[in-house]
């Protein structure tokens, strides 16, 4: 009766053994299945911050430059991306493609000296390439990843009065004279 209780324990121990076995089988099989799951989905999110930073960046950089002189817009653009560079989401990096006006410097010279609203519309274009782990593969295997974002605004700068844009100063001996 002795050696039938311990064979008994013997046979449920050797069960037991082979049972964690095939877990940890199981699990280290499951494991190599989720691990790229979880990184390919990081990578979704990544791609989705990116996107819509850069929507918003291209939206407010046309919403300034819409605002103020459109000789500047290209000056006003590039700083708001510059800063939109170093608050960059997780391996993306924006850059200006286009910044197009439809007014010309021919209509501000127009409303000089009165001054006045400039009608018009700014157009700003700008793109982010963001660098994945795994995403890339599956769409053309290049990374960084490129995605382009277009607004366009309307201008609503005004030409002050008084201006006599157009004209450069120069300094001669004692005075200042105009060209």
């Amino acid at each position: 009766m002795q050696y039938a209780v311990s064979s008994r324990r013997q046979k449920n121990a050797a069960l037991h053994r082979r049972g964690s076995g095939s877990s940890f089988v199981e699990l280290a099989i499951g494991m190599s299945a989720l691990v790229p799951i979880a990184i390919a989905l990081i990578d979704l999110c990544v791609m989705i911050v990116g996107v819509q930073t850069n929507d918003a960046v291209c939206r407010e950089s046309a919403r300034v430059a819409g605002k103020a002189d459109p000789r500047d817009a290209q000056t006003l653009v590039g700083s708001i991306v510059d800063q939109a560079n170093l608050r960059a989401p997780y391996r993306s990096t924006f850059k200006v493609l286009a910044v197009q006006s439809t007014i010309g410097e021919r209509d501000i010279k127009a409303l000089q000296p009165v001054g006045g609203p400039v009608s018009g519309t700014m157009t700003v274009e700008t793109e982010v390439g963001i660098q994945t782990n795994m995403v890339h593969m599956f769409y053309g295997g290049k990374s960084p990843m490129i995605f382009h974002a277009k607004q366009t605004f309307p201008i609503t700068y005004i030409v002050p009065p008084g201006t006599s844009y157009g004209h450069s100063f120069s300094f001669s001996s004692h005075y200042l004279s105009w060209k």
